[in-house]
């Protein structure tokens, strides 16, 4: 999500996860899993108030939101998705992968694609309904100071494939000249590009 929104702290859930190892680690530090119980001051990027303010109140963060990414947690989703495209698949993982920019080494990159059978859950009229409200929940939430727009995962894009569609796809003058010396190379020629100052904004 590129916009930060407030949500009820008992509306939230956590995203949990964990990870076998092949050598043992020395086990989570229950001080430091219970400090936000003892009221003990917590990072200020781990929550926000109601009002939106990063905090290290741990009650203020109670009555604000979690943060759903960022420092450890963004680290620990990062790790997973590691995990699962690169270790499980039998790619290239971590420091093992190449630069995207050098062609001449093979990238070994893996993919994980997963789909869930909501039917095996709930019906799909249930679940488009469910849908529905959550997203309504989420668009509805008070936005923090200097947001203009609260969006959900993908609506940018689409908010930029349907600009693209109209007016094309930007592109920097450098990406330009490579594409239209290909294509010189191929025989084709460049099309006009359009002046980006003659561009206005997609209509809403």
């Amino acid at each position: 999500m590129s916009e930060s929104a407030r949500f009820r702290a008992d509306d939230l859930r956590k995203f949990c996860c964990a990870a076998l190892q092949a050598s043992e680690l020395p086990p989570l530090d229950a001080e430091e899993v219970s400090v936000c119980l003892k009221g003990k001051a917590i990072h200020a990027d781990w929550s926000i108030d109601a009002d939106g303010n990063p905090t290290t109140d741990a009650n203020a963060a109670l009555a604000g939101s979690v943060l759903p990414f960022g420092g450890a947690k963004a680290s620990a989703i990062s790790f997973i998705i590691e995990m699962l495209c690169g270790v499980l698949t039998g790619s290239g993982f971590a420091l093992n992968l190449h630069r995207l920019e050098d062609f001449g080494a093979v990238q070994n990159l893996g993919q994980v694609f997963t789909a869930v059978h909501s039917d095996l859950f709930i019906s799909s009229n249930d679940f488009a309904t469910r849908m529905d409200e959550i997203l309504r929940m989420l668009t509805s939430s008070p936005a923090v100071a200097a947001t203009s727009q609260l969006l959900v995962p993908g609506e940018l894009e689409r908010q930029n494939e349907g600009r693209n569609r109209i007016f094309g796809i930007p592109l920097v003058p450098s990406i330009v000249e490579q594409l239209a010396e290909l294509g010189e190379s191929l025989g084709l020629a460049f099309p006009n590009a359009a002046d980006a100052t003659d561009l206005a904004e997609t209509p809403a």
